[in-house]
């Protein structure tokens, strides 16, 4: 029986009993996007929208962030499905891994979709293939020791994270953590980011309440709002740290 799970369900799991992810026989990741900096990416990131992630010295994104995890538990991914800057990642980092491309990114923050229609056969026609084929894929972890690089688009986020145990700011915008296993990583990646987060979140919002009236909530909804909508439609703050993968 399949379950669907968001990134946060699988984390929040591995707290608990991890028999129940050992229990699983492979993982398929749906709706997937390129890592940040990918110039052809629709919303390109890697759980962030101002971080950029190196696993041992390489930029990775979610699709590795994903596959690592559930590696660790010993479960192999078979599939993953989003635009086709995704797939020519997932392509690039796990050769056998089928890939389903469903939409094309026109710029960061649009997409030429494929008609629901036949999304939904190329999706349900690839799984039921690699299901038929399961023998065939191997679980993937990074080799151990682990060495996280987080980079910010700011020095701030990297100080802040240095603080975490562990953590050790190693450039002006980025902080770095060594994990013995793909598990730790994982956490400390989300820890880091999480830190980051917090810290400019917690500048942004001083910086509108000292501007506005204490009673003006739509005006402070309606910046965050115009906010999201930038940071979609802008080039990734990354596009020039030279990722693999790139388009010709």
């Amino acid at each position: 029986m399949g379950k669907i799970m968001s990134g946060w369900d699988l984390l929040m799991m591995t707290l608990e009993d991890d028999s129940m992810l050992r229990s699983y026989d492979a993982q398929v990741i749906v709706g997937e996007h390129a890592m940040a900096g990918t110039p052809d990416g629709f919303i390109s990131h890697a759980h962030s929208d101002n971080t950029a992630l190196r696993i041992n010295g390489q930029y990775v994104g979610e699709v590795e962030w994903h596959t690592w995890l559930l590696g660790h538990y010993g479960v192999p991914t078979i599939m993953v499905t989003g635009d086709a800057a995704t797939i020519r990642e997932e392509k690039a980092f796990f050769p056998e891994i089928e890939g389903v491309c469903v939409k094309t990114a026109k710029w960061r923050d649009g997409a030429q979709c494929l008609p629901t229609d036949k999304a939904r056969v190329a999706i349900e026609r690839t799984a039921s293939r690699v299901l038929r084929g399961l023998a065939m894929f191997e679980p993937h972890v990074p080799r151990s020791p682990i060495e996280l690089d987080l980079i910010s688009t700011t020095p701030e986020p990297a100080k802040f994270g240095s603080y975490m145990p562990g953590a050790r700011q190693m450039a002006d915008t980025t902080v770095s953590f060594t994990a013995r296993d793909s598990l730790e990583a994982v956490w400390a990646h989300m820890s880091l980011v999480m830190r980051g987060a917090i810290h400019t979140s917690s500048q942004d919002s001083d910086r509108l309440w000292r501007n506005l009236p204490q009673n003006d909530r739509k005006a402070l909804n309606d910046a965050y709002e115009e906010g999201v909508r930038k940071w979609a439609g802008e080039t990734s703050p990354f596009a020039d740290l030279g990722l693999p993968g790139r388009a010709s």
